[in-house]
């Protein structure tokens, strides 16, 4: 038995992930290759009395992720899809994990696609080899607008 099999096969996964995460990069920007805004609250100052008791008013920031591609999922246009590379979640969650990027998704209040603010209903992650190539979010219109 060789001695390089498992060594090469390791860095090999290492490589096909990121290649994957390339090629995925390379679909979004060439079906759509748009950008989004996701709306995260900002955190919280340590010892600020006043967020504290709640008196203070909750601040958000909008962190821009590209590339994403955007699909219609229903005829009345209520629920869209977007895809977003998995390389630009991470980075702007500030994590490479799988764990920190869905959690980052989950505490989001929404995304703003075109100045609309959209409902994140659910994310899941498309992977290779166990590495997010793209996450997939299902997005609706606040229930008063439809």
């Amino acid at each position: 038995m060789s001695r390089r099999g498992w060594g090469d096969g390791v860095a090999n996964l290492t490589k096909l992930g990121d290649g994957a995460q390339r090629i995925a990069e390379t679909m979004l920007r060439a079906t759509g290759g748009r950008s989004v805004l996701i709306r995260v609250p900002r955190p919280g100052a340590m010892n600020d009395v006043t967020e504290q008791l709640g008196l203070a008013a909750a601040a958000f920031d909008d962190v821009e992720l590209a590339p994403c591609a955007l699909r219609v999922l229903t005829e009345a246009g209520d629920r869209v899809e977007l895809q977003v590379a998995a390389r630009a979640a991470a980075t702007a969650a500030g994590g490479d994990d799988l764990s920190p990027v869905l959690a980052w998704f989950a505490g989001a209040v929404g995304v703003v696609v075109d100045g609309e603010l959209l409902r994140i209903l659910s994310v899941t992650a498309r992977d290779l080899a166990g590495v997010p190539t793209v996450y997939r979010l299902e997005l609706a219109r606040p229930a008063a607008e439809l």
